[in-house]
């Protein structure tokens, strides 16, 4: 279980890091500054899943270590913004918020669970923040399949 939680934590990183570069190279005013890289991590770490969350932040420490140490993205590091949405679909409307908002980061990982994630989706398409929601959310409950700015898991094909 804590082998897939990482190795799911490291999948995440590398699809949100091929996003951020996609993006980088189409746009020229992004939220990178300096030497760093920052990305949100939108994770349930109280709450009903926090068990998921705190593996899921385990996984994503160690990408970005093993990703920072050799060299990061194009000479750029990595900085990772933990909040917690405590498992609470208002309280992942606030932390994103405050991600997008407050702390100016590029891209997304999370929320981890279908009501979180759904009650972010009006805001991933207003910011245009490349997000990777790795909980699965029923096909009649998202908007936009075609949204290039949300990555869904699926789960007929992860079974």
């Amino acid at each position: 279980m804590k082998k897939n939680a990482w190795l799911w934590g490291i999948v995440v990183v590398i699809i949100v890091l091929l996003i951020i570069s996609a993006r980088s190279q189409k746009e020229s005013g992004s939220n990178e500054s300096g030497d760093t890289i920052k990305i949100g991590a939108l994770l349930s770490l109280t709450g009903g899943a926090s068990a998921w969350g705190e593996n899921a932040k385990k996984g994503i420490e160690l990408a970005t270590q093993e990703l920072n140490a050799s060299g990061g993205i194009d000479g750029k590091q990595i900085e990772m913004i933990y909040e917690d949405t405590a498992s609470d679909p208002k309280q992942t409307v606030s932390v994103f918020q405050k991600s997008v908002n407050v702390d100016r980061v590029t891209a997304i990982i999370g929320p981890l669970n279908q009501t979180e994630t759904a009650s972010v989706i009006p805001l991933i398409e207003q910011t245009k923040i490349p997000s990777v929601a790795p909980g699965f959310l029923p096909i009649q409950d998202r908007k936009d399949l075609s949204n290039p700015l949300l990555v869904w898991t699926d789960a007929e094909s992860e079974a």
